[in-house]
């Protein structure tokens, strides 16, 4: 049966989001608990410092040795760039969300029917 024109026809189940395109997913900072779905993806920006070099871009990572094989005491620079760093999403889980309930079809009743109200007197 189709909707009629310009009825919305609303979702019937709920559909978890995606994630964005081109940045790489990394697993959730908390882990979902019973029951728990996806509810969204949070996109973090990079930690720069030292020892912050899992993040760095191909540019990043070029740079890095470029810069250990010609002036190494520099080579520490890209890790601190932020520039030189992706960014990254992560999944968040939490209560799924309510589903807007449909209403009943409009079906008359026995009452109805036979030409009664509902008090059990006949309907003029």
């Amino acid at each position: 049966m189709q909707p009629a024109y310009g009825a919305p026809n609303p979702p019937a189940v709920w559909m978890p989001p995606s994630p964005v395109a081109g940045i790489p997913v990394k697993p959730p900072a908390v882990p979902p608990g019973p029951g728990q779905v996806l509810i969204r993806y949070d996109i973090e920006e990079p930690q720069t410092g030292c020892c912050k070099c899992d993040t760095l871009t191909t540019g990043g990572i070029i740079s890095l040795v470029v810069l250990i094989l010609l002036f190494w005491p520099l080579s520490w620079l890209p890790c601190m760039m932020q520039s030189c760093h992706s960014q990254v999403q992560r999944p968040v889980y939490g209560n799924p969300p309510a589903m807007p309930q449909m209403p009943a079809p409009m079906m008359p009743t026995g009452y109805v029917a036979a030409g009664m109200n509902p008090d059990g007197d006949k309907a003029v």
